[in-house]
């Protein structure tokens, strides 16, 4: 559109009351045009121009958006990886760490074997109980707890007279193991009830 411009002035009172001095386009047929309908115009304009903006505006930050929830979905995938990696090597190790324990429980065998053997497989138990606890591995299972089915497997039963404890553990036959505060195998005992 072709805009001239004509040094014809008026004084003109727009809509808010203020005296102005209008000048006067013309259009491309030369009908001459206000400054009230070239305001017109222009509002017009801006609205066309701010819902173009909002639009850009809203997907840009719906993609920001998405880019985040990306980036926490990578993150907890690899958190996730990093945890059934570390559980899978701990679950190998475990049976390592019973083999100690079987050996040391038996007392009259243990005390039989020279006292530096016993240092050295006491000092190797530990660094196998340093990496559990460096991994967050820790080990639960006590006499006296009480034989909840979620973290004690029962495998055989001790009868009792005395009802209080009814229900509890009274060996502990395999320690149970948490990672983190996930189990990762149960404990398995001996569970007392009544007679």
């Amino acid at each position: 559109m072709k805009e001239e411009e004509i040094d014809i002035t008026e004084d003109a009172e727009l809509d808010s009351g203020i005296e102005t001095e209008v000048i006067v386009d013309l259009d491309d047929e030369g009908n001459e045009k206000s400054l009230q309908t070239k305001i017109k115009e222009l509002r017009t304009k801006l609205k066309e121009v701010e819902k173009e903006r909002n639009e850009y505006l809203d997907g840009w930050q719906r993609a920001k958006a998405d880019a985040i929830n990306q980036q926490k979905d990578a993150e907890a995938r690899q958190k996730d990886f990093s945890f059934f990696a570390t559980q899978k090597l701990l679950l190998e190790m475990i049976p390592v760490m019973d083999s100690f324990q079987m050996a040391m429980a038996n007392k009259e065998a243990w005390n039989s074997v020279d006292a530096n053997w016993r240092i050295g497989i006491e000092y190797i138990k530990s660094q196998l109980e340093s990496v559990f606890s460096n991994n967050g591995l820790t080990v639960f299972g006590q006499v006296g707890d009480i034989a909840s089915p979620e973290i004690y497997t029962s495998i055989e039963t001790v009868l009792t007279e005395d009802s209080s404890l009814d229900g509890k553990v009274a060996e502990i036959l395999q320690y149970g193991y948490k990672l983190k505060d996930k189990i990762i195998r149960e404990a398995k005992c001996k569970t007392y009830i009544i007679n």
